[in-house]
């Protein structure tokens, strides 16, 4: 019931981080949803709570690009706000798919172009990272 009523929260807080990068947003389902701690900050009695998710979204067939550590402050109402994002990991990206990077991360796409010999030769990504762009063509 607590990730049904966080789900909207952390999608959003998911999809501002991964829009700088990828060119659609990842899914964050409630089963790949971790919670980290829950804390009062009123203490005894308090209705004010800080709750840290640990998330994993996913792109495609349930491919992952990342764990980021997500926390919100949680008050009557309920008003969920977000407190801190934290990127922890990315997540090689497999080549058999069409996933676009922008910006500080590497284009990674699954290309198909023709080599000097008129075949047909796909390129692998090597990682995602915060680098330029390197694939690795294969026959």
């Amino acid at each position: 019931m607590l990730m049904l009523l966080l789900s909207p929260a952390i999608q959003d807080a998911v999809n501002n981080y991964y829009l700088k990068y990828l060119k659609e947003p990842p899914m964050v389902y409630p089963y790949q949803t971790d919670v980290i701690q829950i804390e009062r900050k009123n203490g005894f009695r308090g209705f004010m709570f800080l709750l840290t998710v640990e998330v994993m979204p996913v792109v495609g067939p349930h491919i992952s690009v990342g764990m980021d550590r997500i926390t919100f402050e949680i008050s009557a109402g309920p008003t969920v706000k977000l407190i801190k994002y934290n990127h922890i990991k990315d997540f090689e990206l497999p080549a058999n798919g069409n996933y676009s990077l922008d910006l500080n991360f590497a284009t990674i796409k699954r290309q198909t172009s023709l080599n000097k010999f008129n075949r047909i030769v796909d390129c692998i990504p090597l990682v995602l990272c915060k680098t330029t762009l390197i694939t690795i063509p294969f026959t």
